[in-house]
């Protein structure tokens, strides 16, 4: 005996409903090795399949189901970028180039500087316009 189950699932998006219709099933009562068995848990498995078919016809989970979950690669890379996020992010552009400006003399200006390595090539260049200024001041002063 199978425990079939139809579930409509509706969803809003952008202001316009939609309906996904699917259908769970699982075996109920049945004979294995062992004998004839009862599954109470049926109806519960039945609503978390057809759920799940519902919401990969939407994307949901699309990784799963195209199989990039079989890949270590794609799974380590999934960790790492969870790691990468939660690490604290290193000083801006902005935070570096405000301590340059306040910079009031050589050694001050080098250590504003020392965090430099974090950015990009381009923030580097705009950095390097600000440093030379600020240094020029300086050692005018």
């Amino acid at each position: 005996m199978v425990h079939v189950l139809r579930i409509v699932l509706w969803y809003d998006w952008n202001g316009t409903r939609g309906e996904v219709r699917h259908y769970g099933q699982t075996t109920f009562v049945g004979k294995n090795k062992h004998g004839v068995f009862t599954d109470e848990e049926a109806p519960k498995k039945s609503l978390t399949d057809a759920m799940s078919k519902a919401l990969s016809l939407l994307g949901f989970a699309s990784d799963v189901h195209l199989g990039l979950y079989d890949d270590n690669k794609y799974v380590s890379d999934l960790k790492q970028a969870a790691l990468d996020a939660e690490k604290p992010k290193g000083p801006t552009l902005e935070s570096i180039l405000a301590a340059v400006g306040g910079a009031g003399n050589l050694e001050a200006l080098k250590s504003a500087v020392v965090a430099a390595s974090v950015l990009s090539d381009a923030d580097k260049a705009t950095l390097k316009v600000a440093y030379l200024a600020r240094k020029a001041a300086i050692e005018a002063a």
